[in-house]
């Protein structure tokens, strides 16, 4: 009986942990082409607004030098050499703030084209609040 149990709560909690993941991944998809669309420079206001709207961390990334510029991430909390293995692992999850998100990639079609990591926070099964 608790071994069932115990089955149906992983269940449970692997589903959970998918359909947010799918959740983001949409969001992220979305947010995307709202990037490309819009021409407008991603600067630090530009971002720091996004994160407002979004609840999602955003980094622009110099894909040729590999270095991060404006972020809503502090370098302490993410510093260029995380940065540079996010950048290669766009659509897996990583830890950000001490919580869980999801890696994606935009590019922006403003006044100088630029790439955006976009850093989505993915909803833990074990959360309870």
């Amino acid at each position: 009986m608790q071994r069932a149990a115990g089955r149906s709560i992983a269940v449970s909690a692997w589903l959970s942990a998918r359909r947010s993941l799918v959740a983001a991944r949409s969001g992220q998809e979305r947010l995307a082409e709202a990037l490309r669309a819009a021409r407008v420079p991603l600067t630090p206001h530009v971002l720091d607004t996004l994160h407002a709207l979004t609840g999602s961390h955003f980094v622009v990334w110099d894909a040729t030098a590999r270095t991060p510029g404006a972020a809503t991430v502090s370098r302490d909390e993410l510093p260029a050499a995380a940065v540079a293995a996010l950048a290669d692992d766009v659509g897996g999850v990583a830890m950000v703030a001490g919580r869980p998100h999801r890696i994606g990639i935009a590019r922006a079609a403003g006044v100088r084209p630029e790439t955006v990591l976009v850093l989505t926070p993915v909803a833990s099964p074990w959360r309870t609040s």
